[in-house]
């Protein structure tokens, strides 16, 4: 049944097509797991391919283009709603959530247009506290991974972290609201380490021009040692300090 769905994405019509994804969107979250994933991203490349292959013209392909990036991103929806939306409305286990990631860059390396947008969107959600900002954190780093090569991707990645963007500020924010009333265990410890480690990664991509301000150091410090919740979590807090691209010191 998986290679049927995969194989009509190829030769279906847009309101076949339409239909499809309808009924795949609505598959309840108890059966989504990575051999669902995959399925879904070779149906999504498929009909990808489909549209490009059935525009025929310039105009076409701005037009369908526009389609896409207006409502009907078909399944690339699915992969961004699981990647992006709150545990509380998406629940599924943290590790299809990442493969989620991975299988959504995987999709946008087809479609760079519709890539660049997705980004902007992550970055936006992260400003207004929309979306799951871990979730939009993981994009933005794979897409960096993956598709840096295209140099838009990449100076638009450089852009929205910068120093000028005030993103870092909204990081520590966020993150220092994530804190609040946690006890340390491992899930919270992973989120931390997500938190930490889009930190190092902005520092890095800007470096020269990014760095901890002592302000920000001192109320990182004041949270994770002066009032930590526990050793582990000021310990947790030193390990950060000394990582490689995170070079910043009390």
């Amino acid at each position: 049944m998986n290679n049927l769905i995969v194989n009509m994405a190829g030769y279906s019509s847009y309101p076949i097509l339409e239909r499809i994804f309808t009924e795949l969107k609505s598959v309840p979250s108890e059966f989504i797991n990575e051999n669902y994933l995959t399925m879904l991203t070779k149906y999504t490349k498929n009909v990808l391919e489909n549209i490009k292959k059935n525009s025929k013209t310039t105009e076409d392909k701005k037009a369908l283009g526009k389609e896409l990036t207006d409502s009907k991103l078909y399944d690339i929806n699915i992969f961004w709603n699981i990647v992006v939306l709150p545990s509380t409305e998406v629940k599924l286990d943290f590790k299809v959530k990442d493969y989620a990631v991975k299988c959504l860059v995987n999709i946008l390396e087809s479609s760079m247009s519709i890539s660049e947008q997705l980004i902007v969107k992550a970055f936006d959600s992260i400003k207004t506290n929309a979306l799951s900002i871990i979730g939009c954190i993981k994009f933005i780093m794979n897409c960096y991974k993956d598709l840096k090569k295209n140099k838009n991707i990449k100076s638009s990645i450089k852009k929205y972290t910068s120093k000028e963007s005030g993103l870092l500020d909204k990081i520590i924010t966020s993150l220092l609201n994530y804190k609040e009333g946690k006890t340390f265990d491992r899930k919270y410890e992973e989120t931390l380490k997500d938190y930490f480690d889009f930190i190092g990664f902005i520092i890095e991509l800007n470096k020269g021009t990014l760095q901890f301000s002592q302000e920000q150091l001192d109320t990182l410090w004041k949270s994770f040692v002066t009032n930590k919740t526990s050793q582990e979590e000021a310990n947790f807090f030193y390990r950060q300090l000394i990582k490689p691209s995170n070079k910043a010191k009390k």
